[in-house]
């Protein structure tokens, strides 16, 4: 069985707390399953913003990325990546 990353586990425990659940699947759509609604995924990205210590910038929600555990954690560590600096060069 392949171990499970650190963030995956992070975000598992955070969906599982938030959303006071006792366990979920790595794939589960808690949006056609209906344990995602609005307010619930509100709730969740505040709590996943926290725990993470990133900023979810509005014209950045995408629905998408809280389908599922998995899309959570490809969200978060796409947003934890260090962003390069842009190096201009002058004329």
């Amino acid at each position: 069985m392949k171990q499970q990353q650190p963030i995956q586990i992070k975000v598992t425990s955070t969906v599982c707390k938030t959303l006071t659940l006792e366990t979920i699947a790595f794939e589960e759509d808690l949006i056609d399953t209906g344990v995602l609604d609005s307010l619930s995924l509100i709730q969740l990205m505040v709590a996943l913003e926290n725990e993470f210590n990133i900023r979810i910038e509005p014209e950045e929600i995408d629905f998408e990325d809280y389908r599922s555990v998995k899309a959570m954690t490809a969200m978060i560590t796409r947003l934890s990546l260090p962003v390069p600096l842009s190096v201009s060069v002058g004329s």
